[in-house]
C-alpha cells in the first residue's frame, strides 16, 4: 500500500535546499527568511487531478457503491526526465485515512475524438480524462491505461494490493464497465486498426491527396468515419470472451445526464425559453408524472450546469453560473414541489466533476491561487471542507496578489478578468503588463493551453492580466443555428474587434488607476488567443511585445494547411478559405500583407506539428526585417504535453518579456546565444523604417 500523503514524485530547488515538492518540511519554511517565490520549475511540477481542460461536467471522480471512497487519477510532470507520472488514487470520503496510490504508471494518453468526419481527430495535446469504474462490491477498480502505445483495461485492488492488465486486444480499448464482480464489458474499434493498415498498404503505391489529409497535423491520410464500435464481454474467472448483448451494451453506453434529475415522480430538466433560438436563456423545467411541464420563472433557475435529486428530502440541488458576466458559481437547494430555489453557496472559481454523496457533494475545486483539489460541500449549510490536496505546499510559497476585475466594455457587454500583481507590489507603481488569454476561471496557471506562466510572470515584476474573453455581440442576438451565428461573428471580424476593444478598455482602466505603464504591454495567446494576437498586432498600436503559441491567421493556414475537408467546412462558418491574403477578409489578420506595417517583437513557440502554417507569415516578417523568432518543439501538438517543453516555454516567455519590456537579460551562460539573437533583432528593429500606424 502506498500513501499518497507521503509520496514525493519530483524534486525542486528552493534556495540552496533540494527537496521534494508536496513534501517540503514545515521547518524548512519556518527557518527561511521569507517564503520562496513561485518559479516556472514549481509551476510545471504541480500535480493535476484529471485533465487540464476539465469543465463542470467532466467526470473526474468516481464514488464507490457505498459512497465511502472516491477514486481519481493524478498526473504530475517531471521536466528533468520529461515524463508525466500517473497515479490512480483512492481516498476515504470521510477524510479519516490517508489517500493511497492503488496504481502508479502508464503513458500519456491523448484526448482524441471523432470530428470533421475523421474517425479519430489529431491529438490536441490534452490528456484523456480517465474515470475509474468501481466493481459492484467496491473491492476493485477497472480503468484504461496506455503502455507501449497500447490502451488496455487494468484492474486494481482498492486496498493497494496490486494492479495488472486484464483486457488486451489488437485494438485500443475505449470504454469499460462492470456487469458484476467477475464480468467486464468493453468497447473499441478494430476497424480503425484495419483502416490504418490499408492506408499503410496504399502508401507503398503512393497516397492520393484528397479529403483525408489534414496537412497541419501530418503528411499522412487520416481514417474517415464511419468506423463501427465493437462490444465484448470478458469473464475474469475463465478468461472467455463473447459478443455483448444489446442489454449489456446499453449498460456500457448509459451515462448520467448532468441536466436531468428525478425527485419522486417529478422529472427536472433544462430547456431553452425559445427552442428555435440557440442563444435563448436555459431554464429549469419540472414535469410531475405525466402532467404538463412547468417552467421555473426565477432568475436563479437559469444557466444551470449540473443537478441532483434527493428523494428522501424531496429536494433538488443544482449548480449554476451567475453574477457579473457569469463569473461566479453557485449551489442552490429547491423543494421539489415549490420551484423556489435558495442559494446555499457561491464563489468565483470552479467546481468540477461533482458527485453527490448523501448530504454533501464531493467535487474537484480550484480558485485563482488554489490548484485543483478535492473538497466536500455540505448541501445543508453550504460549508466547504478540504478532502485531498495533491499540492499541499503551494500555499507556503510567496504568492502574488489577485484582484477580480469587472467592467462593461464599449460595446455594452459585461466582462471579467483577473489582475495579478507581484507579491511586494507597492501602490502607485506603474508596471509593465503581460496579457494572458483567454479563460480566467479557476487556478491562474498558464492561460488556455498552459503556456504563459501567470504566477512566475508576476513574481518577475510584471502586472499580469488573466483575460477572460467576453461573450460575442452576436451571442445576444437570435440565431437558429451555430453556423448562422458564426457567419455573423466573422463578418468584418466582428467578434475579433469585440475582443480587441475589450483588451483596450481593460488596458485603459489599469492605466487610469496608475497600475501599468501603457507603453509596455505584452500580449500572449494560443489557438483562438493566437488569432487575437495576430489581429491585435495588425489593428492596434497598444502592444510592445508579443508571444504566440501558433501562427498564423491567413489564407494559407486556413485553406492549404487545413486540407480540403476542413477548409470546405470552415467556409460554411464564414471563414473565406478561397480568398487570397490581399482580399478584404484576410487583410485584417494576415502578416503576409501587413508585414511592412508591423514593428512589435514577436516570439512564436510552435509545435512541430503546426509550424508549417507559420512559415508564410514568419517569412514575410523576416523579409520585411521585423523582430520575429520562431521556436519549434519536436513531437508536439496544439497544446504542448512534454514537461521539458512546457518548462522551456515558460522560461523563454518570461525572458522575452523581460528583454523587450524591462530591458533585462538573464546572465546564465546557457542563454548567451538566445540574447545574442535578440540583441540582433533589436538592432534590426532600430534600423528598419517606422511602421505604418494601426487604424
Amino acid at each position: 500500500m502506498r500513501s499518497s500523503k507521503i509520496r514525493c514524485p519530483g524534486a525542486i530547488r528552493v534556495g540552496t535546499l533540494v527537496t521534494a515538492f508536496g513534501c517540503l518540511p514545515h521547518v524548512a519554511f519556518a527557518a527561511a527568511r521569507e517564503a520562496p517565490p513561485v518559479t516556472p520549475e514549481v509551476l510545471v511540477r504541480l500535480a493535476d487531478i484529471g485533465t487540464m481542460s476539465a469543465s463542470e461536467t467532466t467526470p473526474l471522480l468516481s464514488l464507490s457503491p457505498d459512497g465511502r471512497y472516491v477514486a481519481f487519477q493524478v498526473r504530475q510532470a517531471d521536466p528533468v526526465t520529461n515524463l508525466n507520472v500517473f497515479r490512480m488514487v483512492v481516498k476515504a470520503t470521510d477524510g479519516a485515512t490517508d489517500a493511497i496510490d492503488v496504481d502508479v504508471g502508464g503513458e500519456y494518453l491523448f484526448w482524441t475524438i471523432p470530428s470533421w468526419g475523421y474517425a479519430r481527430n489529431a491529438p490536441s495535446g490534452a490528456n484523456l480524462t480517465i474515470q475509474p469504474r468501481w466493481s459492484p462490491s467496491g473491492t476493485h477498480l477497472a480503468y484504461l491505461r496506455q503502455d507501449q502505445g497500447r490502451v488496455r483495461v487494468w484492474r486494481a485492488s482498492v486496498k493497494g494490493e496490486g494492479a495488472s492488465p486484464v483486457i488486451e486486444d489488437a485494438y485500443d480499448i475505449e470504454d469499460v464497465q462492470w456487469l458484476d464482480d467477475n464480468t467486464l464489458i468493453y468497447s473499441g474499434r478494430p476497424g480503425f486498426v484495419e483502416a490504418e493498415a490499408e492506408i499503410e498498404r496504399e502508401g507503398r503505391r503512393g497516397w492520393v491527396y484528397d479529403e483525408r489529409f489534414h496537412p497541419l497535423t501530418g503528411a499522412r491520410p487520416r481514417v474517415l468515419e464511419p468506423i463501427s464500435i465493437v462490444y465484448q464481454v470478458l469473464d475474469l474467472k475463465t478468461g472467455t470472451r463473447r459478443a455483448a448483448t444489446p442489454t449489456e451494451v446499453a449498460r456500457l453506453r448509459e451515462k448520467p445526464d448532468p441536466l436531468r434529475a428525478m425527485v419522486g415522480r417529478t422529472t427536472f430538466s433544462v430547456s431553452r425559453t425559445d427552442p428555435q433560438n440557440i442563444n435563448a436563456p436555459t431554464t429549469l423545467v419540472a414535469r410531475r408524472g405525466e402532467g404538463e411541464p412547468v417552467r421555473c420563472d426565477e432568475e436563479a433557475c437559469q444557466n444551470i450546469t449540473r443537478m441532483w435529486g434527493d428523494e428522501t428530502a424531496n429536494v433538488l440541488y443544482f449548480l449554476r453560473r451567475e453574477g457579473w458576466a457569469s463569473n461566479e458559481m453557485a449551489l442552490y437547494r429547491m423543494p421539489a414541489d415549490a420551484l423556489k430555489p435558495v442559494r446555499i453557496w457561491h464563489a468565483t472559481g470552479l467546481l468540477q466533476g461533482c458527485e453527490r454523496q448523501a448530504k454533501r457533494l464531493i467535487c474537484a475545486q480550484e480558485s485563482a491561487l488554489q490548484p485543483r483539489r478535492l473538497v466536500t460541500l455540505n448541501l445543508t449549510s453550504g460549508q466547504m471542507s478540504p478532502l485531498y490536496d495533491p499540492n499541499p505546499d503551494l500555499s507556503r510559497y510567496r504568492l502574488p496578489k489577485v484582484e477580480r476585475l469587472t467592467l462593461r466594455n464599449r460595446n455594452g457587454i459585461e466582462v471579467f478578468s483577473d489582475l495579478v500583481l507581484p507579491p511586494d507590489y507597492q501602490l502607485g507603481t506603474r508596471l509593465p503588463l503581460v496579457i494572458v488569454q483567454y479563460s480566467s476561471r479557476g487556478f491562474l496557471r498558464g492561460g488556455t493551453g498552459d503556456e504563459n506562466p501567470i504566477l512566475p510572470l508576476a513574481t518577475a515584476g510584471f502586472a499580469v492580466l488573466s483575460f477572460h474573453s467576453p461573450r460575442s455581440e452576436a451571442s445576444y442576438q437570435r440565431f437558429t443555428s451555430p453556423i448562422a451565428q458564426s457567419k455573423a461573428e466573422y463578418s468584418n471580424w466582428r467578434n475579433r474587434w469585440n475582443i480587441l476593444h475589450t483588451l483596450e478598455d481593460l488596458i485603459d482602466d489599469l492605466d487610469r488607476r496608475g497600475v501599468i505603464d501603457p507603453a509596455r504591454v505584452g500580449l500572449t495567446g494560443l489557438s483562438d488567443g493566437a488569432t487575437t494576437v495576430h489581429f491585435g498586432l495588425i489593428n492596434s498600436h497598444r502592444f510592445a511585445a508579443a508571444v504566440t503559441s501558433s501562427c498564423c491567421t491567413d489564407s494559407f493556414t486556413a485553406s492549404v494547411m487545413n486540407g480540403p475537408r476542413i477548409s470546405g467546412a470552415l467556409k460554411a462558418y464564414g471563414i473565406e478559405t478561397d480568398q487570397a491574403d490581399d482580399g478584404p477578409f484576410w487583410a485584417a489578420t494576415s502578416f503576409v500583407v501587413n508585414a511592412s506595417r508591423l514593428d512589435t517583437p514577436l516570439l512564436i513557440q510552435s509545435a512541430d506539428e503546426e509550424y508549417l502554417g507559420a512559415l508564410p507569415g514568419f517569412t514575410a516578417l523576416q523579409q520585411a526585417r521585423k523582430p520575429v523568432e520562431l521556436i519549434i518543439y519536436p513531437n508536439e501538438h496544439h497544446v504542448k504535453w512534454q514537461p521539458a517543453h512546457r518548462l522551456a516555454v515558460y522560461n523563454r516567455t518570461i525572458d522575452w518579456f523581460r528583454f523587450w519590456l524591462m530591458d533585462q537579460s538573464d546572465p546564465a551562460p546557457d542563454k548567451a546565444a538566445q540574447y545574442d539573437r535578440w540583441r540582433a533583432l533589436r538592432a534590426l528593429r532600430q534600423k528598419s523604417p517606422s511602421p505604418t500606424p494601426a487604424p
